[in-house]
């Protein structure tokens, strides 16, 4: 298959993304990437990142009017509905489009009928829960069957960490959580249930959500991590915390999968779409949105629990291993492509 991915993240030369994980694959795969800024929130967001996802997706479509591929896989709702929204506009059908991690979020909602109408260009979609799947199909009218479940996966940042084997706060090192991101989170009921409490808590997001916080002393905030630093610092905490607003889609699920690799129970609002991922007392504690009194009760059992704590850890190293690893979702995801590269060509 000749195949055209739009994405939003850096694809250096070589970089096969998906394929990466597929060795045994002999596709032909391009790229069309959009690169904008993550700087603020709210309208600031909407006039300086969305116009760089609709400049890629037109110039995807005039590339895939030229190149003669088999499909179109766009990655996530920010690049897939522009390109969706140029071919409803064009009346354009080939080639098939899949969107991979689709999300109906506030502005789906806002925008419906004109979602409706673009997501009627697209011929697959997948979902990362099952939640979504039928929520989705009865929000915006979609046939069941071009939509289909893809759990997520993440890269194994386990590896290169030797020091993970050891106890979190174990060498002299302060005892602490982590928490972490942008889309959906709710630190303020975090604050609240870690205040007055003296656990050391870290928070890594854009500098534009600290701002608007006001911070206990017990919690330290950062921009964004990334690469070492990031792996480093959620491996070494005693739990990652992620609390998150009562949303009908999914939202914190890569940090979810991170913890998982790296061995850490995870304390996670109880949206739908996390239940495909964090089983409750297996792999980590699920708490009600918005609940500080359970939020600051999880917390204090699991680090009144060490060894509970621990083999939750572990469970979700099994869990990843098992079911989420990037190679696992890649050949998930693939398996769904070819099948809509198939039927388009019957």
């Amino acid at each position: 298959m000749k195949i055209l991915c739009v994405l939003d993240s850096v694809v250096r030369p070589g970089d096969r993304w998906l394929w990466n994980y597929l060795p045994d694959c002999g596709d032909q795969v391009d790229f069309a990437v959009a690169q904008p800024p993550n700087l603020f929130g709210g309208i600031g967001k909407a006039i300086t990142r969305y116009p760089g996802y609709f400049l890629n997706a037109y110039k995807a479509l005039q590339s895939a009017r030229r190149g003669g591929y088999d499909a179109i896989v766009a990655w996530e709702s920010k690049n897939g509905l522009p390109l969706a929204l140029f071919r409803w506009l064009g009346r354009d059908r080939h080639p098939p489009l899949v969107l991979l991690t689709f999300s109906a979020k506030q502005n789906a909602a806002r925008f419906g009928a004109l979602v409706r109408r673009s997501l009627s260009y697209v011929d697959h979609l997948t979902v990362p829960s099952e939640w979504e799947a039928i929520y989705y199909t009865r929000m915006l009218g979609l046939p069941a069957e071009r939509v289909s479940v893809c759990h997520l996966g993440a890269y194994d940042r386990w590896s290169g960490l030797p020091s993970v084997a050891t106890p979190p706060g174990a060498g002299g090192g302060v005892p602490y959580l982590f928490s972490g991101g942008l889309t959906d989170r709710d630190y303020q009921t975090l604050l609240d249930a870690v205040a007055g409490s003296g656990i050391r808590t870290m928070i890594a997001t854009r500098p534009y959500i600290g701002r608007r916080l006001p911070i206990p002393a017990e919690v330290t905030i950062s921009d964004l991590l990334s690469g070492a630093e990031y792996a480093t610092t959620v491996a070494g905490a005693q739990a990652v915390v992620i609390p998150l607003k009562p949303v009908n889609y999914a939202a914190g699920l890569s940090l979810v999968l991170d913890a998982m690799a790296l061995g850490r129970p995870v304390i996670c609002s109880a949206i739908p779409a996390v239940r495909d991922y964090v089983e409750e007392g297996v792999t980590g504690l699920l708490v009600p949105p918005r609940d500080t009194d359970a939020l600051r009760a999880a917390i204090r059992y699991l680090l009144d629990h060490p060894g509970q704590a621990a083999a939750m850890g572990q469970a979700a190293r099994r869990r990843f291993e098992e079911r989420h690893t990037f190679e696992a979702f890649a050949r998930r995801a693939h398996e769904i492509i070819a099948r809509v590269v198939e039927s388009a060509q019957h």
